[in-house]
């Protein structure tokens, strides 16, 4: 038996209601009625449109989030900022490592070019 994926298995029940009403309206084969496809398309559509509803809301709240993020991070950036320049605490302080920066006495200096000497 193929596999059907949601698009083309409502193509499908679609195709085959489309014809049996065309063709044999009054007709039941294996037990199932003109009605009862309908009725399996109709249930089919109404999850479709939930899903689509589903998904458009689901959109609107990763903007949400994203926006959310972005004014957490400038919050985040001003609290930091505000840590260095405090005389309490500053960039050398455990506060300021334990945002996740690198106190300003563990940082490594630039040593600047090596001297090379010719023999």
């Amino acid at each position: 038996m193929p596999t059907y994926t949601v698009k083309n298995g409502r193509e499908r029940l679609e195709r085959i209601e489309n014809s049996w009403e065309t063709n044999a309206a009054t007709d039941t084969f294996a037990d199932i009625t003109l009605a009862d496809i309908k009725a399996k398309k109709a249930a089919t559509d109404a999850k479709l449109a939930l899903k689509a509803n589903l998904e458009a809301q689901l959109k609107a709240v990763n903007v949400d989030l994203k926006d959310m993020n972005k004014d957490n991070m400038e919050t985040c950036d001003y609290v930091v900022r505000a840590i260095e320049g405090d005389r309490k605490y500053g960039p050398d302080s455990a506060l300021y490592a334990g945002c996740g920066y690198i106190r300003e006495s563990e940082k490594k200096k630039a040593g600047g070019r090596k001297k090379t000497t010719t023999t």
